[in-house]
């Protein structure tokens, strides 16, 4: 379960020497004196040391197997029922990246994402624009990350967050959101299909034809919600329950995103 305390964070990634830090926000990897380490690194040397305490790992962006993994966005939302309705229909799991405070808003949508068999990410507390678009330090990515997680374990508790995508794909300089999501024991997660389903001006039909363009291996990126939830997204509701059935009669199949086998132990195989 993830732990709010941030100096038992710092001060677990401060004081490791290895690569990956799996008990990254547990008891476990608390250390006897939560008190030594000041809330925030003193100056350059603390920030220094902190970066190098998580793992450089490569962003995924392919599914396991031959199987096509979906991704939906920023959610929990109004349309997150209509999807999980199409994916219980057509029997697919999929990967639900919320945004923390969106779960706070609807837990018993997370509750149902993770009731049915749905794999649940974090994608940041409020996918604030500036922040992730222009970058931030290594310790505000980490406040950010874990009170997303506090947010999904308060709705769920205990729940595995086995995946992080960044707001808009960006990870920071050298990568540095996606080491720290990684020290959190999350598979940092980008796609390979990206559907603009978001954007005003991308038809109900355009989003149906890109659906079911995806090929093995892929990674297929939609949103079952908005990320400021000002607008709504049944045009991806429309396609998907349309998409999904189709690319089951031309033989295609689904599974989860790859993970990583830096972070955490592989989740269960996702299935059709």
């Amino acid at each position: 379960m993830w732990i709010a305390d941030r100096r038992r964070v710092l001060h677990a990634l401060l004081a490791s020497g290895a690569a990956v830090i799996s008990g990254y926000g547990t008891a476990a990897a608390a250390p006897p004196d939560q008190t030594a380490l000041p809330l925030q690194p003193q100056g350059p040397a603390d920030q220094a040391m902190l970066e190098e305490a998580v793992s450089a790992v490569l962003v995924t962006r392919s599914a396991n197997g031959t199987g096509i993994a979906l991704t939906f966005d920023d959610g929990p939302g109004p349309e997150t029922d209509d999807i999980l309705d199409i994916l219980a229909a057509t029997r697919v799991k999929a990967v639900f990246c919320v945004v923390g405070r969106h779960v706070q808003q609807y837990p018993q949508l997370v509750r149902r994402i993770v009731d049915e068999g749905h794999l649940v990410g974090n994608h940041s507390w409020d996918h604030d624009h500036v922040k992730w678009k222009q970058g931030t330090t290594a310790v505000e990515y980490e406040r950010d990350l874990l009170r997303a997680s506090d947010a999904i374990n308060d709705a769920v508790p205990g729940v595995e967050i086995p995946f992080f995508r960044a707001p808009f794909g960006a990870w920071g300089a050298n990568n540095i959101a996606a080491r720290i999501g990684a020290g959190m024991g999350m598979t940092p997660l980008s796609w390979s299909r990206s559907l603009s389903d978001w954007a005003p001006l991308t038809t109900e039909e355009v989003i149906y034809q890109r659906v079911t363009a995806a090929q093995p291996g892929e990674v297929v990126l939609l949103h079952d919600a908005d990320d400021r939830g000002v607008q709504e997204r049944q045009r991806t509701v429309w396609a998907s329950r349309r998409a999904i059935p189709a690319m089951q009669r031309s033989g295609r199949t689904f599974a989860w995103p790859k993970r990583n086998p830096q972070t955490v132990a592989t989740p269960p195989g996702g299935v059709t």
